[in-house]
């Protein structure tokens, strides 16, 4: 009678903690409550476009005295450039092409919050001299970003249409890697490539050169990358 009792409150117990801590998960996955998962709060931030591919993330009300950390994220949901931790009043981040981005802001006042946003990136935010370029115009741009870190969009005129080839060389002129070749039309022209060599190894940090060359000339930029 006793063991059959005892075997009772032991049952009695175990589903008593079993029913709480399911409850406890459920309030837990829901709201966080108890736990440092951010908070969902909208409408504490803006984007401000700026030139070159870069967006400025203002905060506004309280979240200007919180500590803010960001991240821009493609299409492809991978992370293209971040903000660690900072207190600075705007957070500047940087897009390595063209397109549509969300950015990710999470900040702390009493307790942690986030918001998301999205924008669109255009190529006309890249910066250009005013004048009107003429019909002879053959210009090589400089490589943007500079620093290059997985990838970099380089920009350029042509006078003519033609065979058109772009080079990589490194510090000591050896070539690590043919860019582009083929026939490319007069005008403007942008072309978006992967930081890597001819084998699609991640180029090492360091000064490259990149070199244009075409029926009307050859032309050189420096390339900067950093990992």
């Amino acid at each position: 009678m006793k063991k059959g009792f005892l075997a009772l409150i032991v049952f009695c117990a175990i589903f008593i903690v079993g029913f709480v801590n399911n409850i406890q998960y459920k309030l837990n996955e829901k709201g966080c409550a108890g736990s440092s998962c951010h908070i969902f709060k909208p409408g504490f931030f803006s984007i401000e476009k700026e030139p070159n591919l870069k967006i400025k993330v203002k905060p506004h009300f309280t979240a200007k005295q919180a500590t803010i950390s960001a991240e821009m994220i493609d299409k492809q949901g991978r992370i293209v450039d971040f903000q660690d931790a900072t207190r600075h009043k705007d957070i500047i981040l940087h897009a390595p092409k063209p397109g549509e981005y969300k950015v990710l802001v999470g900040y702390k006042v009493d307790e942690p919050f986030w918001d998301s946003l999205r924008v669109n990136i255009v190529s006309s935010l890249i910066n250009l001299p005013t004048n009107r370029f003429g019909s002879f115009t053959f210009k090589f741009f400089p490589i943007h970003p500079r620093p290059s870190k997985k990838s970099s969009l380089i920009r350029f005129i042509l006078p003519k249409a033609g065979q058109v080839k772009i080079f990589l060389f490194d510090a000591r002129g050896k070539k690590v890697k043919t860019i582009y070749s083929g026939v490319l039309g007069i005008g403007l022209h942008d072309i978006y490539w992967k930081t890597t060599d001819h084998f699609r190894r991640p180029l090492k940090t360091g000064k490259y050169l990149c070199e244009l060359a075409c029926d009307s000339g050859k032309l050189v930029q420096p390339v900067y990358i950093e990992r």
